[in-house]
């Protein structure tokens, strides 16, 4: 009984020293595949392309950054090409039957991008050496400038770039030995300043857009500066006491830009070196432009911009 007791004993004993590198190497295997299951659990399985109508047509959506930009790369080269052909600007091609030849292709192109979209498949996946997705966008937001850009530049000389520079490049064809310089015509006169209220205030009249440009870009400083001092967005500007502040700026630049209007004095007589009264204008409009925006841009975001 004691012999059979010492061996039940020592036997426990020496199965622990033979198994003790077997039970190590399941330890070590198993720590492998553990890892090996760990790393594949870690990498995130591929988001699923959403097809719903607003998440396709939100305002950070894959479709109207994308579409608009491919608009503008259609209209960049078709406004360059007539004006090449033709030498219509871009408004000239606009009012001469521009319109409906923009609808229609606005309308293919939408469709023919919005197919895909809806059936799941985006531009990203189909993005191939020079051909990629954020190359398309980049290039469409370049179209979207340059086309902004050329209508605002005929716009203000009046003709053609495109053409204008095709003229010029052509050699003079002018054979004659003893060229005459003609006679430049004599200035028009200058039309007299009307100061009626009816023609101050007017639509196209000298008050309106002025007062409204100069108040544009006196708001679009001050809510960039409240927004660098406190982090108030325009919204919280306007709610907290921003409205009595404006309606006195208001008061007081109506005041001080209609009381020369109505004594004759125009902007234009005042107009020196780079403080002409064509830049205002611009600047104005730029300030209302970016105005808007701003505010635009923190509703959607719901938070201050800067």
């Amino acid at each position: 009984m004691a012999a059979t007791s010492v061996l039940f004993t020592a036997t426990p004993v020496a199965r622990l020293t033979t198994t003790t590198p077997s039970s190590s190497r399941r330890n070590i295997n198993f720590a492998v595949v553990r890892c090996m299951s760990q790393d594949q659990q870690s990498s995130p399985a591929p988001k699923k392309a959403s097809t719903k109508f607003s998440d396709v047509l939100a305002f950070s959506g894959p479709a109207p950054e994308r579409i608009n930009g491919r608009l503008a790369m259609i209209g960049f080269v078709s406004a360059l090409a007539v004006e090449l052909s033709s030498g219509q600007d871009v408004l000239s091609q606009i009012s001469n039957g521009g319109v409906p030849v923009f609808v229609a292709t606005s309308v293919v192109l939408s469709l023919a991008s919005l197919v895909p979209l809806f059936k799941g498949v985006r531009a990203e996946s189909k993005s191939n050496g020079l051909m990629t997705s954020d190359a398309e966008l980049w290039n469409g937001r370049v179209a979207m400038l340059g086309l902004v850009a050329l209508a605002i530049t005929e716009r203000n000389i009046n003709f053609a770039v495109v053409r204008c520079m095709t003229q010029d490049k052509q050699p003079s064809t002018d054979t004659s030995k003893t060229p005459t310089t003609p006679t430049p015509p004599p200035p028009p006169p200058a039309p007299k300043v009307s100061t009626k209220f009816s023609d101050v205030l007017a639509f196209g009249g000298p008050a309106p857009e002025r007062i409204n440009g100069r108040l544009a870009m006196i708001g679009f400083v001050s809510a960039m500066a409240v927004e660098l001092s406190n982090g108030q967005d325009v919204f919280a500007q306007i709610s907290h006491g921003g409205v009595p502040a404006f309606v006195a700026t208001s008061l007081v630049l109506s005041v001080a830009s209609l009381v020369p209007l109505f004594k004759g004095v125009r902007a234009e007589s005042k107009s020196s070196g780079l403080m002409t009264s064509d830049a205002e204008l611009w600047n104005g409009r730029a300030a209302m432009l970016g105005l808007v925006a701003l505010a635009f841009t923190e509703y959607v975001t719901g938070s201050p911009l800067v």
